[in-house]
This record gives structure tokens, sequence and C-alpha cells, in this order.
């Protein structure tokens, strides 16, 4: 059985569709300037809202119970609607939710508007309830962490409670722990406890916070990659954003690049994706350059079910005009 310890909490995305707006028409020669299309170009009315669980935590959980796996969940969350749907839509996927603790407050909701291109152009979010996730949360969780096969944290836990499950369970008991930080604030709270981490996925800039170093360029991902092996990480896979990825473990490393990249995907919930088939793949004896591969082809299969071609032939007059007026 996977333990996640993590977020937890509910994103309300609000997919605005671009449209010409009869008030205001620029002009490109004689043709509409689709440069112009915005989330500001739409009045109210036909837009696509979606409300799903989220949280770092969360999407692991979810995409190895999808895969087969046996998952509990460790968590917080508030006595809300919210909560109350998060568990919901672990539930129906049979993670196990009996970890979940539920406490006065609002459970963190992030609200993403996106832009033509499917990435958020405007976020908000509160995520204070996540500071409940404290060392009584920590001690409530020890039946499930004492029988897990892997444990998986993420950044979204308080530092002291990362540090204590790290050090307890990855160096006293020898487990496999494996750390996402969900974004750079959470990178940042496990530089004291790397030895303890078996397998560590970060994304480049998360990469950056942990390794304290610019990583832009290959040659750079090998340095981060060596930092981290001298620091007692086992297994390191950073993800690139638009694709590909970095993996090394002792002496085997490389860089992936994806074969096609797709120009119209919304890349929010990827690094999740893959970080479940990084785990997957290691808890299969796959060695790295095939962990790599999973992780590469899951978050492929992901972005490609959710790639919109709605805008393509938006691009393509856009393009179409550019060339008249030349």
């Amino acid at each position: 059985m996977i333990a996640v310890v993590g977020g937890a909490g509910m994103t309300a995305r609000i997919k605005v569709t671009p449209q010409e707006d009869p008030e205001y028409r620029p002009l490109v020669g004689d043709s509409f300037d689709y440069s112009t299309l915005n989330v500001a170009a739409k009045t109210a009315g036909g837009d696509d809202i979606t409300m799903e669980g989220s949280g770092c935590g969360f999407h692991i959980a979810s995409h190895l119970a999808e895969m087969g796996y046996q998952v509990a969940f460790a968590s917080v969350v508030g006595d809300d609607a919210p909560g109350l749907g998060a568990l919901s839509q672990l539930a129906r996927l049979g993670v196990d939710t009996s970890y979940v603790r539920t406490v006065a407050g609002r459970t963190p909701v992030k609200v993403e508007v996106l832009n033509m291109l499917n990435d958020p152009q405007m976020v908000f979010g509160n995520d204070d309830l996540y500071e409940k996730m404290d060392l009584d949360a920590a001690a409530g969780w020890a039946g499930l962490l004492d029988a897990a096969s892997a444990i998986v944290l993420d950044g979204n836990l308080p530092q002291d409670t990362l540090e204590y499950i790290a050090r307890e369970y990855g160096g006293k008991k020898g487990m496999k722990i494996f750390f996402d930080p969900a974004d750079y604030r959470g990178a940042a709270k496990a530089k004291n406890v790397m030895e303890q981490l078996y397998c560590i996925m970060p994304g480049r800039v998360e990469a950056e916070v942990m390794a304290g170093r610019t990583v832009l360029s290959e040659e750079q991902l090998m340095e981060a990659g060596q930092f981290f092996t001298d620091n007692g990480v086992s297994k390191t896979i950073i993800t690139i954003k638009g694709g590909g990825l970095y993996y090394k473990d002792g002496m085997q490393e490389g860089v992936l690049r994806p074969e096609r990249i797709l120009s119209f995907a919304g890349t929010s919930g990827a690094g999740d994706v893959a970080s479940a088939a990084i785990i997957a793949a290691d808890l299969e004896n796959k060695d790295i350059e095939a962990m790599a591969h999973d992780a590469m082809e899951k978050a492929a299969a992901f972005l490609a079910e959710r790639s919109d071609e709605r805008f393509v032939d938006i691009v393509n007059a856009k393009s179409h005009d550019n060339a008249t007026v030349s």
C-alpha cells in the first residue's frame, strides 16, 4: 500500500472563449487582428467552468489509484462543500481517505482563469488550511505510515511535518520517501532532509530552489543532479515545462525530449501525472531510464487528452493575415 501525504483542495477553472467584440475590431489590413484576443474580449455567457479536486498529493493519489495501486491518502480538509467534494472524488477512485482529517475551516480553493492556450492567465487562491497538517496530524498518521510500502510527500506540508516524516520514516526506518515539491515554496522546505529522500521529482524552477543554483542548460541539469546525489538523494527526475525531463540514478543519467509539443495543451497537472508514473515504475523495479520514459508517456497522454484544437483556426487565420499584410 502506498501512503500519500499532502495537500487536497478544489480548483475552479474558467476557460474563456475569445471572440470578436463587435464594439472593438482592430484591423490588420482588411482583417481582424487575432493577436488582441484575450480573456477580456469575452462577455458573460458560454464559458466552460469546471470544479475538481486538486492539490499535488491529491492528484498523485488519484493517478496511482487509477493505475490500479492500493493507495491511502493523508491530509486535512475543511468542513465545507469543497472538502466534501474532494473526499468524494478520491473515494470514487478507491483511495482510502480514512486518514484525512476534517477540521473547522476553509478547504484550499484555487481559481484559475485560462487563456486561449489553456494556461492560467489569472490565479486566485487560499491554502491557509495546509498549516493544519501539523505534527499532531502526523502522529495520527503513524499507523498508515508504519504499514506503507512507500511514502509520498508533497511540498504543501508544513516544513516541520515534512522533516519529521522524512527523518522518522526515511532516515530511521529506511522506507522509500518520494518527494514532489508542488511548487517553489515547497521545494525550499526539503533542504534539511534531502539525505532522507529516496526520490525527488521537482520541476526545473523547484530544482533551482532545492539546489540553490541556476538550472537552465543541459549541463546545469547535470550539475543539479550531481548536487542531489552528493546530498544523499538516490533518484532524481526533473521535469521541464513544455515537455522533457532529466533523470539521474548514480552514474546513470540523461535528458529526454518530447517528440511532439502540443501548443494548445494546458500543462497544469502534467507534473503530478509524471510523479505518479515515476513512483509506479520504481515499485515495479524498473531502472531510472525506464522510469523516465514511463513518466514522459503518461504526461504526454495527459496533455494530448487536454489539447484544445478550437483555436487552431484562429492561429491559422492570424498567420494568413500577417502573410497578406507583408
